[in-house]
């Protein structure tokens, strides 16, 4: 439990492995705070679903010139659950989640207020097919979700509500399953 924030606790890498970081207490009394300056979590090593992230908050990621203001996937795929992931941002996609060639299972998170020019709770890109159930997404300066470039997402059971430029923004070539 507690608030973390300096150098050693944002632009977390899993170097490939098969961890797990779950909060002790759940996601209100475990707290990443990026203070404005790079990722909570960059998965970048081919992670899989043995890699899991529960628990937490993720605030305050930003990333300039750059995708993924609190998790940036790329060629990954890690399971992540009952997270916060508030108040973050990028100057090009993703402030919540940005996804390329991954396809994380997202489960039971919230995600809210966060901020890019396009797609700024999850931005998925380049033949991504993430899995996102029983998730809130709200309140996003952009879409809650951005599909483009060959994506074909699976989303089940979410609450997308009051982000500007929609819900759910379907670009061509994309094949999402949204039900519920």
């Amino acid at each position: 439990d507690g608030t973390y924030t300096g150098f050693g606790n944002k632009n977390l890498d899993y170097s490939g492995k098969q961890i797990s970081v779950v909060s002790e207490n759940g996601n209100t009394a475990c707290v990443i705070d990026c203070e404005n300056d790079g990722h909570g979590f960059h998965f970048h090593n081919f992670e899989g679903p043995g890699s899991i992230l529960q628990g937490l908050t993720i605030t305050n990621g930003n990333v300039a010139d750059f995708n993924g203001g609190a998790i940036l996937c790329e060629e990954s795929s890690p399971k992540i659950t009952d997270c916060v992931i508030s108040n973050n941002s990028s100057n090009i996609n993703g402030g919540g989640i940005y996804m390329f060639m991954s396809s994380p299972t997202i489960s039971a998170c919230t995600i809210i207020d966060n901020t890019s020019p396009d797609g700024t709770g999850i931005h998925m890109g380049m033949y991504s097919s993430p899995t996102i159930t029983s998730s809130f997404i709200s309140n996003n300066s952009r879409r809650g979700i951005m599909c483009r470039d060959f994506c074909s997402p699976t989303i089940q059971d979410c609450v997308i509500s009051y982000n500007s430029g929609g819900g759910v923004f379907v670009h061509t070539g994309c094949n999402p399953t949204i039900t519920n």
